[in-house]
């Protein structure tokens, strides 16, 4: 019998390199051996065990550790099938139990970032899922935990009594554990301040008990700072008039409310009614529709009127009280205004002067009989004033119900002097602007900038609109611009590309 050549076998040495403790002789310490779940989930284990890349690194993944992991990724992925909500690791002392959860508390707590770590791409393979599922915070965790004690219970499992009873008690606590992480979880609130810029407001470490649900809580917050309100009272309409507004639609004053976050935010709309109701019962303001002649009809002021009977609509309108005496107080001549207030004629020239009687709001009025007079000349009692042979500075009058109104009349042959010219103006005299606004922000371009121009003086407003149709309702909003530009007395040429 022939010898047979055997292939020469590498030492072991040669084929793996030993661990870094066992090449520098380091003696084995039983703390670094045995690895305690609660020291890494509190961050206090060893570097092996803490850092879960170096973990990974130094775990051989046996087809068993494989097809578990594999099995809860796909349970944390929401699948189930083939899989399941308990596993019996059966073991003797030191047979890797503690290790395996180690290894799944890693996976579980990292979501996505897992699937770089050694041999991880081997576990999503065996799930037969594409990534890690993200790891949930403080609430998706107890919502995890209560699911997979609910799953327990749901797959009727042949429990005794004390095993059962241990059940409803976690599903119980689970349920409350649940309900007080969605407390602490929803404890910031975001919302457009008064400067239209985004306000957080936190409010900090909240339990179920604080109120009787997490709407409640965050409303009675936000109520708190005015941010929300149940109600607001006539005074308030009344100081956050629009200066430019004499009169104040109802269903502007609704859109206020909910436009514009210089006002709080109502709760219910309808309360604006119940606003209007009090304000006209109590004297602040009136509530008026337009009528056909001239003035209004109904005018409600300072009487009884129920929030039912409050119209929202732009055709609806309240008036401030100062507004509302000046048509309910019966009107009084207390001026004549003459035009010209001057005139500078030759001698023999004709000129006409009319006259105006107003009220004391300001109104024009019919007044009784006119009576003209004038120095210097001769005026008609059609108010036809003809100048007189002398020149000079004369006075032309009108008197009704005693009341005097004048005008200036000067008579000269020719110009003796320049005209004074007229006083310097210093300062600018006119005020341009044009650019880009976001929608959120037109509300507060109206009463922050055009209500005070133009109660200042002369006020014109340019205005260009580019807008993105819809496609399938582009002729409808074509033609209800049309409309709504007709309505508002305006130039319905649109055009569209």
């Amino acid at each position: 019998m022939g010898e047979v050549n055997l292939p020469k076998l590498k030492p072991w040495y040669k084929v793996v390199t030993p661990s870094e403790d066992l090449r520098e002789g380091k003696p084995l310490d039983a703390s670094e051996f045995a690895v305690h779940l609660d020291q890494v989930r509190d961050g206090r284990a060893n570097e092996d065990y803490q850092n879960p890349v170096r973990f990974f690194e130094r775990t051989l993944l046996t087809k068993s550790l494989r097809q578990m992991a594999g099995e809860v990724v796909r349970r944390l992925s929401g699948e189930k099938t083939e899989t399941s909500a308990i596993f019996n690791m059966a073991t003797q002392f030191g047979g890797g139990k503690t290790h395996a959860l180690t290894l799944l508390y890693h996976l579980a707590s990292h979501g996505p970032k897992a699937d770089k770590w050694p041999g991880v791409s081997t576990i999503l393979e065996q799930a037969g899922i594409r990534e890690m599922p993200e790891a949930g915070g403080q609430m998706r965790e107890e919502a995890r935990k209560l699911i997979a004690w609910e799953d327990i219970k749901d797959e009727s499992l042949s429990l005794d009594e004390p095993q059962r009873k241990q059940l409803d008690l976690s599903i119980k606590r689970g349920r409350c554990d649940f309900t007080e992480s969605v407390w602490r979880t929803y404890k910031n609130v975001m919302y457009l301040d008064k400067e239209n810029q985004i306000e957080t407001m936190d409010l900090g470490l909240v339990t179920s008990s604080a109120a009787e649900s997490l709407t409640k809580l965050i409303l009675s917050a936000l109520r708190q700072k005015d941010i929300v309100a149940k109600e607001v009272p006539p005074r308030y309409l009344v100081r956050n008039w629009p200066p430019a507004f004499t009169e104040w639609s109802t269903k502007a004053v609704r859109d206020a409310f909910f436009a514009s976050p210089q006002f709080p935010r109502l709760l219910y709309p309808d309360t604006i009614k119940e606003t209007i109701a009090r304000g006209v019962s109590e004297g602040h303001i009136a509530y008026a529709a337009k009528s056909p002649k001239e003035g209004y009809a109904p005018f409600l002021y300072k009487t009884t009127l129920d929030a039912s009977d409050v119209e929202i609509s732009e055709d609806i309108f309240i008036l401030t009280s100062a507004e509302a005496e000046k048509h309910i107080e019966p009107p009084q001549l207390t001026r004549l205004q003459v035009s010209p207030e001057r005139a500078r004629l030759k001698p023999g020239m004709k000129q006409t002067f009319t006259v105006e009687a107003l009220d004391q709001f300001g109104h024009k009025v019919q007044t009784g009989d006119l009576e003209w007079n004038a120095t210097g000349g001769v005026i008609e009692a059609d108010g036809v004033f003809t100048a007189g042979p002398n020149e000079g500075n004369f006075i032309v009058s009108i008197k009704s119900e005693g009341k005097v109104g004048t005008a200036e009349v000067t008579i000269a042959e020719e110009q003796t002097s320049e005209p004074e010219p007229p006083p310097l103006l210093t300062g600018p005299q006119k005020l341009t602007w044009s650019g880009e606004l976001a929608p959120q922000k037109w509300t507060n371009l109206y009463m922050k900038v055009l209500t005070k121009l133009v109660s200042g003086g002369d006020l014109k407003i340019r205005v260009s609109i580019e807008a993105t149709l819809k496609e399938a309702a582009a002729d409808q909003q074509v033609e209800e611009t049309k409309a709504a530009l007709r309505g508002l007395g305006l130039d319905d040429n649109v055009e569209t590309k």
